[in-house]
């Protein structure tokens, strides 16, 4: 939520010996993670970093010690004139070290990530009120979000908005069957296999794993803690995310400012 490329006076102000002592001080063995994956010698790779690298520490330095805090129930309409009603309706979702990420990342699926999810069949296959209609999630350190996109007509908004609240009601009351949750658990799996199909995504995962928790868990590991995951542990994720003091939503398109505020309310 931070603006992180500066302003034009403090880029102006940027020379080369600001950078190159910014880059000596921060820019330690302590403070970096290298990652690489393929045809390689790990004791190549760590000698030729090793010689690349300056010496020394630097102690890491929180950029604020203020806890995320989500501004629900809120709502942020352009009014402009397009030929469709963009929709972004949002919850707080889990940081990447929440042990229930794993169950947020089936429900993700089940509720709006793919063409055989809730959202999809309900919004576009059975009314046809959305082209395009997917949910997403997004985990940070600290705090995360979950989100679900929509693009419609303006007629339409208030409907596809009422369907999501009470799809997103019905799965925090447990609702999902067991088939589906398979289904869902099926596409996550396929996702994580074929997310590590070349090396450069075998490089992020085990650079990010490092960075973030601390461990690098092999695939397997991974996907028994997918398999792991109950009804139980789904229905109680969507409590947690749906079930707290109501939403925010962000819509860009032809729609009367109020029309979509019953949206971010809590829902019932």
């Amino acid at each position: 939520g931070r603006v992180v490329l500066g302003t034009e006076q403090t880029v102006g102000t940027l020379d080369r010996a600001r950078l190159h002592d910014f880059y000596r001080a921060g820019y330690v063995p302590d403070r970096l993670v290298v990652s690489a994956a393929g045809n390689v010698s790990h004791d190549e790779v760590a000698s030729l970093v090793r010689d690349a690298l300056p010496t020394g520490t630097k102690p890491w330095r929180r950029v604020s010690d203020v806890s995320a805090r989500f501004g629900a129930p809120h709502v942020r309409h352009d009014n402009r004139r397009s030929e469709q009603v963009h929709l972004v309706w949002g919850v707080d979702g889990l940081s990447r070290t929440d042990p229930d990420r794993y169950a947020q990342m089936v429900m993700s699926v089940l509720f709006g990530g793919g063409m055989s999810s809730r959202l999809f069949q309900e919004v576009r296959e059975k009314r046809g009120l959305a082209y395009s209609i997917y949910s997403s999630e997004h985990l940070y350190l600290e705090c995360g979000t979950f989100a679900v996109y929509a693009g419609t007509q303006d007629s339409s908004a208030a409907e596809v908005l009422r369907i999501v609240r009470d799809e997103a009601a019905a799965v925090a009351a447990g609702d999902a069957s067991e088939d589906e949750i398979e289904r869902a658990k099926g596409h996550v799996r396929g996702g994580i296999v074929l997310s590590m199909d070349d090396p450069g995504g075998r490089m992020s995962r085990i650079g990010r794993s490092e960075l973030v928790h601390g461990e690098v868990a092999t695939v397997d590991e991974i996907l028994a803690r997918v398999d792991a995951v109950t009804a139980e542990d789904v229905a109680r994720v969507s409590k947690r995310l749906f079930g707290g003091g109501g939403a925010v939503l962000a819509c860009i398109g032809p729609v009367p400012e109020g029309a979509l505020d019953f949206a971010v309310e809590p829902l019932t």
